[in-house]
């Protein structure tokens, strides 16, 4: 629990739980099925996220579901404890490794404008990227099969801030592979970061120029930005870690300039929502391509692993699940698709060490209501 400013709307909470969860979950009129709508804040949403926001015991939690066409989020908690600053549902969270969905869908729509090639070599594309002592693919940097490293030593805790994604190349670029290209699944944040070059000279423009041309603007997505440190960015959320005597204390401070298509977005509920049903209506990627990217890569052997093209991959029961966890500084993250019946749940909090929970409150968002009691 959390004590202070958070404690104080315990009762609150507690007592709109029980109207809110008796409130019907059938759709709101005028919404049917398929059609899709702005996200709207849900009674029933934010019952469930301040019940787990205060079972858990975090500063602040965004969470929603896209459902029937329908877009429901809510917000509880601070996004900054020290200045009592409510979460709102436009609090914009770190979006740690949840980046890697939206760089991958930008990277197969210059694949589908015939501006990229799944199977080239990334050389051929020049720049920096003819440095490169092997031929590496961009499916190979889509599932982490290209061999490239991953973090070093306290090089997740750098607090250098890059002026592009080729100033930051250096970092790993000379580096010897940890695997032939193809060879094993190792998963790789630098790997994102040498897709975003390729993206910059596929695409002739930087990196989240091409994602807002590409995919934020097409799905309506007008919350994401980059989190850019020295930037004043309204609704960012101030970034939380617990100490060994699980005490609430500040995040290390932690630049993310350097793996922007990797782990450097800020991003709400209602955006990755949007993306979400963008996905699945079909408005940024042709139905083979969305296939392909949820289908499990091989390695050389024609091993399979449970990752796609820049997502993880689950079966609950007979229901394929495409997700992806983020870990990072001040923040755990989970954007969670079901294509079968089109919907969504998202989960953003500004504490790190959550994945479970948000795994957990993301199924429960989804969950069938429970049956009326005669």
């Amino acid at each position: 629990m959390i004590s202070g400013a958070a404690g104080r709307c315990t009762r609150a909470v507690l007592a709109a739980l029980a109207l809110a969860l008796a409130l019907a979950a059938a759709p709101a009129r005028g919404q049917e099925a398929g059609a899709v709508h702005a996200p709207a804040r849900s009674e029933a949403v934010a019952a469930r996220v301040a019940l787990e926001r205060l079972r858990l015991g975090l500063p602040a939690l965004a969470a929603g579901r896209l459902d029937a066409g329908r877009i429901e989020v809510a917000a509880a908690g601070y996004a900054d404890v020290e200045h009592d600053a409510p979460a709102t549902t436009a609090t914009r969270f770190r979006l740690a490794s949840v980046s890697k969905p939206l760089t991958a869908v930008l990277t197969l729509r210059l694949v589908e404008e015939g501006r990229l090639d799944l199977d080239a070599d990334v050389r051929r594309l020049g720049g920096p990227l003819a440095a490169l002592r092997q031929p590496i693919t961009v499916r190979e940097l889509l599932a982490h099969t290209a061999g490239v490293r991953h973090y070093r030593g306290d090089e997740m805790a750098s607090t250098r801030t890059y002026p592009d994604l080729q100033a930051a190349l250096p970092i790993f670029l000379a580096d010897p592979l940890v695997a032939a290209p193809g060879l094993r699944h190792v998963y790789t944040t630098y790997g994102y970061t040498l897709l975003g070059v390729a993206i910059e000279r596929a695409a002739g423009e930087p990196y989240f120029d091409a994602l807002r041309h590409r995919v934020l603007e097409p799905a309506g997505m007008a919350q994401t930005v980059v989190d850019a440190q020295a930037a004043l960015i309204p609704g960012r959320a101030r970034g939380y870690r617990r100490t060994a005597d699980g005490a609430l204390a500040n995040a290390h401070l932690a630049d993310t300039s350097y793996k922007v298509p990797g782990g450097g977005l800020l991003s709400t509920t209602g955006d990755l929502l949007l993306f979400a049903s963008a996905l699945l209506e079909g408005r940024l990627l042709r139905e083979e391509t969305l296939q392909a990217m949820w289908s499990p890569a091989r390695t050389r052997d024609g091993a399979e692993f449970p990752y796609g093209l820049g997502w993880s991959l689950a079966r609950d029961g007979d229901q394929l699940v495409v997700y992806h966890t983020g870990a990072q500084q001040g923040a755990s993250t989970l954007l969670w698709i079901e294509p079968g019946p089109r919907r969504a749940a998202v989960a953003l909090t500004n504490l790190e060490g959550q994945r479970n929970g948000l795994m957990d409150l993301a199924r429960g968002l989804l969950a069938p209501a429970p049956a009326p009691v005669p």
